[in-house]
């Protein structure tokens, strides 16, 4: 049952127990009183089936995420063209932690920050889209590619998973979800060859807090695409 077909369920319900109240004068007291408790029960029933299925622990399905327009758009004005020679062929993520995802929305719209992401997902599933595709996103200060070339953003598409919260490094089962789609998509539209993690991408390359926790077992489906030193971690 779906949850258009449940409200429309509560009001007929609610219809009836109204006309047979109205009604209800020719019957006893304690015949009233049964009816009242049996229709407040049917009542009460239809409410928390509506609860349940309208509320936003459901797991999210990949028809939820794509296609692309179903995604929130929060444009960052730090983006340029790609080179004419750059062909995408490089997915870079991140883990930002913030306070809230109110202060990376005002982070990634300032200018002198100069950074932004194609994409970033929160903890409870939603991608926002900051960047379009065929433009260059500032994710990466100096970075390379695994075969050395440098400006890893050139060919990237990058993606920032949002940490919110006072916990750092704890991700939730459904950006997980949200990631494992979003990526399906990526791969389906370009001819992969890497998936990168921030250290893995500097050009300098450091120890990244985060690289302990990101979440290689949780997409065997993409460890084609992770360097060799991440497939058994």
């Amino acid at each position: 049952m779906t949850y258009r077909s449940l409200q429309r369920y509560f009001f007929e319900i609610y219809a009836l127990t109204t006309g047979l109240l109205a009604k209800s004068k020719r019957l006893s007291l304690y015949q009233r009183l049964a009816l009242l408790a049996i229709c407040s029960g049917f009542l009460s029933f239809s409410l928390i089936l509506i609860v349940l299925l309208s509320s936003d622990s459901q797991p999210i399905q990949k028809s939820d995420l794509l296609p692309i327009q179903n995604f929130l758009s929060y444009p960052s004005p730090n983006q340029d063209d790609r080179p004419n020679y750059a062909i995408i062929d490089t997915v870079i993520i991140t883990v930002e932690h913030e306070e809230s995802i109110m202060q990376y929305i005002q982070r990634l719209r300032v200018v002198k920050n100069r950074y932004s992401a194609h994409y970033a997902i929160t903890p409870e599933g939603k991608i926002f889209a900051q960047v379009p595709e065929d433009r260059r996103a500032w994710h990466i200060r100096n970075g390379r590619t695994p075969d050395k070339r440098v400006y890893a953003n050139d060919y990237a598409i990058s993606i920032s998973l949002l940490d919110i919260g006072p916990i750092f490094g704890d991700l939730k089962r459904l950006q997980i979800v949200a990631l494992k789609a979003l990526l399906q998509q990526i791969v389906r539209k370009y001819k992969i060859r890497y998936i990168l993690t921030r250290s893995q991408a500097e050009l300098s390359p450091r120890t990244d807090f985060y690289d302990y926790n990101f979440p290689f077992k949780k997409l065997p489906e993409f460890k084609q695409y992770f360097l060799h030193n991440n497939l058994n971690e």
